[in-house]
């Protein structure tokens, strides 16, 4: 039996240009509130995004033929330098408008403060604070999000569908895992008719725009590189499996990635995490109850790309990174706001309750966002003081243990060893090396005085070199 939409009175609702600028502005004012000042005028930047931050492509090349970024690299070819604050303000907006255009589309009909009400949950997701140390590298595939629910917003859900062929083969060089976004978006229109036929059409047409984009990868490493594939880069340890043997020993890489995935969720609190979850199972049991398709979608929304990526675990023997799986967390998101509205709908007694519990989800997920992305402000306050103490005359600065001493706030999750590197390096704009990682250059004579360290960083002048002690010098086992 075909099942009718969901909301057949938003089948034909457009929405107002008012309207979606109204939402949008929420969403943008949550991403300006949840940085604070400190991220605004300075965000925090890893020192793998500063080669498209600072327009060399010629740094970011390797990751074509390892990622087949294509994309990236074009927009890392500009030629064009802009101030940190600014591409950060792009990269805000992005979010911004997808948050905006994203939640008008899965509630379509429902009330303005729903519909803000998501756009802000979609703006704190666990994932998108990790790879916000990315921005400057991450602007093009939210800027393709963006576009994607900006058209897609007021025309049908087939023609969306459609429209999977021309941006999944784009998006997937600018973030392999954002293809998957654009399949929850799409599948969780609520205008998308729920049957068996119309889920196997938007399956496939996905499906086909995602072997595309592959095909046109292969095509472009091989055209260039002399490659056809995506071999994987040894930082990463690949074990490719060619067996079944093989295959079976890598289930703990895939089975690591899913547990981080879920603590992620979470924010790195379990407890969080359980909470989040189980209020999506809720959502989806309570959305079953009124059409079992309907809650087939979400599942799949939340489920398909952790398949796909534990599928490549398998294959090749790595861990994908948690920050992947946005589209888990829209999928949750989206499935809270929907069960809310439709609870809403459905109960005389208290009916502002659901969207109530809503907004405590909201603020719940708005306090760890906060905390983290302040603990990486005062991370960059830091680093900005030892830059500021080091002699102006200096040739070359060499930094002596590890960035955990620089850690005290907690935001080792997303720092990296080269982070103090390269950001020493662009305060001062001196050459820069971190001892811990290379030896070349560092063989220099140290002062006496290094091996009295502070509990704190010491700074310490021998001729022309400055040498800067972290007093953590080793990695935990």
């Amino acid at each position: 039996m075909q099942m009718q939409p969901s909301d057949p009175m938003g089948t034909a609702h457009r929405v107002s240009l008012l309207t979606l600028a109204l939402v949008c502005a929420a969403a943008y004012a949550t991403l300006l509130l949840v940085s604070g000042p400190a991220q605004i005028t300075d965000p925090f930047i890893h020192y793998d995004d500063y080669p498209v931050f600072l327009s060399q492509p010629e740094g970011y090349y390797s990751k074509t033929l390892e990622e087949g970024r294509w994309v990236n690299f074009l927009w890392a070819s500009r030629g064009m330098v802009t101030p940190a604050w600014l591409n950060y303000q792009f990269y805000l907006a992005g979010w911004a408008v997808f948050a905006g255009a994203a939640s008008l589309a899965v509630l379509r009909g429902a009330p303005l403060y729903y519909c803000c009400l998501l756009a802000a949950a979609l703006c704190l997701a666990p994932q998108t604070v990790l790879i916000s140390g990315w921005f400057n590298t991450t602007t093009p595939g939210v800027l393709l999000l963006a576009l994607f629910a900006l058209i897609t917003l007021n025309r049908s859900a087939d023609t969306a569908n459609w429209l999977l062929l021309l941006f999944v083969p784009l998006i997937i060089q600018a973030y392999s895992s954002f293809p998957f976004v654009l399949l929850a978006l799409c599948l969780l229109r609520n205008d998308q008719p729920h049957t068996f036929f119309n889920f196997l059409k938007t399956i496939t047409i996905f499906a086909g725009a995602l072997l595309l984009g592959m095909l046109i990868i292969y095509t472009l490493n091989w055209t260039i590189h002399g490659v056809f594939g995506l071999p994987l880069a040894d930082w990463r340890s690949p074990t490719p499996a060619s067996n079944l043997t093989e295959l079976i020993a890598n289930v703990p890489h895939a089975v690591d990635g899913f547990v981080w995935t879920l603590a992620v969720t979470g924010f790195g609190k379990p407890a969080l995490a359980a909470i989040f979850l189980a209020a999506f199972a809720v959502s989806l049991v309570f959305i079953a109850q009124r059409a079992p398709l309907e809650a087939a979608y979400f599942f799949v929304a939340a489920t398909a790309g952790l398949a796909f990526l534990s599928l490549h675990s398998l294959l090749q023997g790595i861990q994908y990174p948690a920050r992947s799986t946005y589209f888990l967390w829209f999928a949750l998101c989206s499935a809270l706001a929907r069960a809310s509205w439709y609870h809403s709908q459905t109960t005389r007694k208290r009916p502002q309750a659901p969207s109530v519990l809503f907004a405590a989800f909201v603020v719940a997920s708005f306090l760890p966002a906060f905390n983290h992305i302040q603990n990486l402000s005062g991370w960059q306050s830091k680093t900005k003081s030892i830059a500021q103490a080091i002699p102006t005359d200096a040739d070359q600065i060499l930094i002596h243990g590890t960035h955990l001493a620089l850690d005290d706030t907690g935001a080792v999750g997303t720092l990296m060893s080269r982070d103090v590197q390269f950001r020493i390096n662009r305060l001062t704009g001196k050459p820069t090396l971190m001892c811990s990682d290379e030896l070349d250059g560092c063989d220099v004579p140290i002062p006496h005085a290094i091996a009295d360290a502070p509990e704190d960083f010491g700074i310490y002048a021998s001729d022309r070199d400055v040498h800067i002690n972290l007093p953590i010098s080793e990695f935990p086992r």
